[in-house]
């Protein structure tokens, strides 16, 4: 199709009134009306303006406007009745993280660590969810086990979410407002008296995920638009991208990010899970937030203490059958009862591994002195206790000696 121009469809004349549109909303009407001929319906723009306040808009209003000939028979009427939202749950299971930024020094063993939580929200609502805190994370791997839930309503035929608030406390009603679903997940250091520490986020976009890596070493700067030298490309390319609408399920490992000296570097890796239930599927498949009942879908248990056994839940990629052949990135075992029937598993796929282990130092030292000594102190100083238990008495016996010395020697000398 040739290019087309403005003065292609009206003649250039300066004292046209402001109340004919802007051009491009006139382009476009003399594109779909003559040049393509597709549709005969345009949407219409204008602002709202008020005498009291010149030059500023006050609003706009979108219009539609038919104009039909003198007949006795009119077009039947279309539809425009807005699309109706539908009510969804977000499922976001944290599993763990590796790779996590170490923020702060501590105070008894000199080593470096970090109090590791993840922080999430929905970008436009106000509902955020932490997990629980992976206390004294000293090898940048932080166990979590924790399910994250964010209800929200969806417009699936636009892929879209319905945000509902108020704009002021006095407002009588609620604006609605249509936002892409992104999901906003934050690594945070958590401090008992200061502020916590920011560490590194991710923000994905529910529509174009960026495909999860298999296993925590493939995690790198290809998940990343902003560290890309193009960085759209690997959001509009559908097979460097998932969307969590079509694939209802996604697991893998993605990569956090931050931005030190204005260079994007990755800091942190989450495994995770994501998934899309529709309030039916909520009640037929229930699951309760964090590890609190109904603990299903998937059982999560508590991290075990006393060990630093960290096996992660393979991966399998199943092929659903259909017009749409939908990817889906599964845990083993899962992918035996969630891929639909004619869906091809990997042969050997185990029950997953999600037992994982907390070191047996994961706690807050304050509520649990013994814990501390036991854990912290006579670790790292076993043999120096036992040499101040060992001379402790000796120093003291020796003291009480010389502090008994003098008197004990006058009493001799005096026959007492």
């Amino acid at each position: 199709m040739n290019p087309t121009c403005l003065g292609e469809a009206e003649s250039v004349n300066p004292s046209l009134p402001p109340t004919v549109g802007e051009a491009p909303e006139r382009l476009a009407l003399h594109v779909l009306h003559r040049a393509l001929d597709l549709v005969p319906e345009h949407v219409e723009t204008r602002h709202l303006t008020h005498p009291d306040y010149p030059g500023i808009p006050q609003g706009r209003l979108k219009m539609w406007v038919d104009l039909f000939p003198v007949r006795p028979e009119l077009p039947p009427p279309v539809d425009i009745t807005p699309r109706q939202p539908h009510k969804y749950f977000l499922r976001v299971v944290v599993y763990n993280v590796f790779d996590a930024p170490l923020q702060e020094t501590s105070f008894v063993s000199g080593e470096k660590m970090s109090d590791v939580y993840v922080k999430g929200w929905l970008q436009g609502t106000n509902f955020v969810q932490k997990t629980d805190i992976h206390y004294r994370c000293m090898d940048c791997d932080a166990n979590f086990n924790w399910r994250l839930l964010f209800p929200v309503e969806v417009i699936m035929a636009e892929q879209v979410m319905l945000v509902e608030y108020k704009e002021h406390l006095w407002s009588l009603t609620s604006t609605q407002l249509r936002r892409p679903p992104h999901l906003t997940l934050q690594l945070w250091d958590n401090d008992l008296i200061s502020c916590d520490d920011y560490l590194s986020e991710t923000t994905l976009d529910l529509r174009r995920l960026p495909k999860p890596a298999k296993n925590r070493d493939d995690v790198g700067p290809s998940q990343v638009p902003q560290m890309m030298a193009e960085p759209y490309t690997i959001l509009d390319d559908d097979t460097q991208s998932v969307n969590l609408f079509d694939a209802k399920r996604v697991y893998g490992y993605f990569p956090f990010i931050r931005v030190k000296e204005g260079i994007t570097q990755i800091a942190g890796k989450i495994e995770m899970e994501l998934e899309m239930v529709s309030e039916e599927e909520a009640k037929l498949r229930p699951a309760g937030q964090g590890r609190d009942d109904p603990n299903m879908n998937p059982k999560l248990p508590e991290p075990d203490r006393g060990g630093s056994d960290r096996r992660a839940a393979p991966l399998v990629t199943s092929q659903v059958p259909g017009p749409s052949k939908e990817r889906l990135l599964l845990p083993r075992g899962r992918a035996q009862r969630a891929a639909p029937e004619g869906a091809s598993v990997a042969p050997n796929a185990g029950p997953p591994q999600l037992r994982t282990r907390r070191p047996a130092s994961s706690f807050l030292w304050i509520t649990s002195p013994w814990k501390s000594f036991k854990h912290i102190l006579w670790r790292r100083y076993k043999w120096y206790c036992i040499t101040l238990v060992i001379l402790f008495p000796l120093f003291l016996f020796l003291f009480l000696f010389l502090y008994s010395l003098p008197s004990a020697t006058v009493d001799y000398m005096l026959g007492i």
